[in-house]
């Protein structure tokens, strides 16, 4: 995606699900996916990935304000730079950290510091993380939950969300 133009972005198709409507999508722009979540009353789920500038970052904010979307986003990222600038500059934001394949007790720590809540790969849940997330009020989400024994096993951990390809609602 990242050599294409963005009208080229805007013409690709997507696969659709057997079990979904027949009709085809494309790839939503970031406005377009806001207004879908607020039409439907989901909350849109942002991830920030490297590269993204901070005056991106507050364009987007900017866009969520002015869609009244602000209080019902979350934002997740993997680079703790930017977890911190958006805590610092928008301390009232709903943030996650993305913790995957740099798992590490030192980023644990810094979340714990700091108030990040968590966005955990699956198979990192335990109890005791959540635990530990849950001491100081924090949110633990994990990904990419796609099977009922995976989806039992974190629920039993205390997780308060997963994202799954799977399971609805």
């Amino acid at each position: 995606i990242r050599d294409l133009t963005l009208e080229e972005v805007q013409n690709v198709k997507l696969n659709n699900r057997p079990n979904y409507h027949t009709y085809d999508y494309t790839i939503a722009m970031p406005v377009e996916y806001i207004r879908i979540c607020k039409h439907y009353n989901k909350v849109p789920v942002i991830d920030i990935k490297w590269g993204m500038t901070t005056d991106k970052i507050d364009e987007l904010i900017n866009i969520l304000k002015e869609e009244d979307m602000y209080d019902k986003t979350i934002i997740i990222c993997y680079t703790m730079s930017i977890v911190k600038y958006i805590r610092k500059t928008y301390p009232d934001f709903n943030i996650q950290f993305l913790l995957g394949m740099l798992y590490s007790e030192e980023l644990i720590q810094e979340c714990l510091d700091n108030k990040f809540d968590l966005d955990v790969r699956c198979d990192f849940v335990t109890k005791e993380l959540v635990d530990r997330f849950h001491e100081r009020g924090l949110i633990v989400n994990c990904w990419t939950v796609d099977s009922p024994e995976e989806l039992s096993r974190v629920i039993e951990c205390g997780v308060d969300m997963v994202t799954s390809n799977v399971f609805e609602e």
